[in-house]
């Protein structure tokens, strides 16, 4: 592959966006990587780039043909070179990991857990997240990068955590990533579950008013 053609791959960027529903990439439109909820648009276009500025992601149409379809990066540029270079693919452009996570109020259940032991929960997987950790994981292939998601709390608990402690049945040998949505909720993202079934909203039960009868 030329450098080149790779330079040229590049500036198909916005075509590509747009056949994914991004009609205008003026402003910023939701991620596309559907890893965390987006209520206000965080993913922005600019320079042959996208970055999301919630989850950190950046990258090229490359990066991120490569994440959204679990390629390699030589995977990647054979697909795009051949649609937007050779034009030997006509179909309409098919991806396979472009969801959201669930957003509905009713996929949201009390955990039983005070908002105490949600904290301590968090603690928990905060001190978890770790180099070893998000580099086993693969994470920082997908254009993440460790020092933002510490920032923003993201945390991580083992498959003998979540079974252990929470008591919830873990399908694969992987834990799950525990992204804060709010001082009393957040998602577990469970790493090798189906796609479908990645999320888990885990919340603190209501407090009742000690004065209610």
């Amino acid at each position: 592959m030329l450098t080149s053609n790779i330079k040229e791959i590049k500036r198909h960027l916005e075509d590509y966006l747009r056949e994914l529903g991004i009609s205008n990439t003026r402003k910023n439109f939701n991620c596309l990587l559907g890893r965390h909820r987006d209520d206000r648009p965080s993913m922005g276009f600019k320079n042959d780039r996208v970055k999301c500025f919630s989850c950190g992601f950046s990258g090229s149409i490359i990066d991120l043909h490569m994440d959204l379809n679990r390629l390699s990066e030589g995977e990647a540029i054979k697909d795009l070179e051949d649609r937007y270079l050779c034009n030997r693919v006509t179909t309409p452009l098919q991806v396979r990991t472009l969801v959201k996570p669930p957003v509905k109020k009713k996929d949201s259940k009390e955990s039983g857990r005070s908002l105490e032991e949600l904290s301590q929960l968090r603690a928990l997987g905060a001190s978890q997240f770790t180099r070893e950790v998000f580099d086993r994981l693969g994470i920082g292939k997908r254009g993440f990068h460790f020092e933002i998601l510490q920032k923003k709390s993201v945390g991580y608990l083992s498959k003998k955590d979540l079974e252990g402690i929470l008591g919830y049945q873990s399908k694969g040998n992987e834990g799950a990533l525990l992204l804060p949505i709010s001082s009393h909720s957040f998602d577990f993202y469970y790493i090798d579950r189906e796609l479908n079934d990645k999320y888990r909203n885990f919340k603190a039960r209501a407090e009742k008013d000690n004065h209610s009868k």
